[in-house]
């Protein structure tokens, strides 16, 4: 598969930008990011069995160390909290 599931995973767990683009435009941000139709299916899945697979298949020690955590990223984010009066 590909190396660009874990550094995608990456940005969007760093960038808060990326977040943001990402809940706008799944298809869109993944797009533009370089994910194959494939790839894009397999983060949308959310199963991290998957993901690890799927980088394992391109590098089976980075698959062995990351770290996959959950992150809504497949939900919209939840509101803001309201401002203090």
């Amino acid at each position: 598969m590909s190396r660009k599931i874990a550094a995608y995973m990456h940005v969007l767990t760093v960038s808060e930008e990326a977040r943001a683009e990402f809940h706008q435009n799944k298809a869109g941000a993944m797009t533009e990011f370089g994910l194959s139709a494939q790839e894009q299916e397999i983060v949308l899945s959310d199963d991290h069995a998957r993901i690890r697979a799927a980088v394992a298949a391109t590098d089976a020690a980075l698959a062995a160390v990351m770290v996959i955590t959950t992150i809504p990223i497949t939900t919209n984010p939840p509101p803001p909290p309201p401002t203090g009066h």
